[in-house]
């Protein structure tokens, strides 16, 4: 599985040193697989505990997503800057960049994400279904 997250991650963002780094220590499983639960669980908050009629326009799920987005990337920068800590005995500056791309890459992935899940749960919503289209 790490290799599956890997190849994802590194459609968007290349093979790099952190790249290395991470796939080493197993971190492209840890933070592909967090960023699927809280995906799901983000699409399923959205679609059955929010599930208000005022929140059924497109632009609601968007804000919902982006905040998933925002939240996945924070967990894949801060796992990277860990692991990168770690490795280089507290010297990060050389890849603060690629740790961003990194997080940039696992929002596009949730991005991706939640919106198949919106496609697998939203029909069961009695208030959401129709969002975002």
């Amino acid at each position: 599985m790490n290799t599956f997250f890997a190849a994802l991650y590194e459609l968007i963002t290349g093979r790099n040193q952190l790249a290395n780094y991470l796939f080493d220590e197993g971190a492209y499983l840890v933070v592909g697989m967090v960023m699927l639960l809280i995906s799901l669980v983000g699409m399923i908050v959205y679609y059955y505990a929010v599930n208000h009629p005022k929140f059924n326009r497109w632009i609601h799920w968007l804000i919902f997503v982006i905040s998933v987005c925002f939240i996945n990337f924070l967990v894949a920068y801060f796992n990277a800057d860990g692991i990168i800590f770690e490795v280089n005995e507290g010297d990060v500056t050389g890849f603060v960049m690629d740790m961003i791309g990194f997080g940039f890459a696992n929002a596009i992935w949730t991005l991706v994400f939640c919106f198949i899940f919106s496609l697998c749960i939203k029909w069961k919503s009695k208030n959401c279904s129709r969002t975002p289209f």
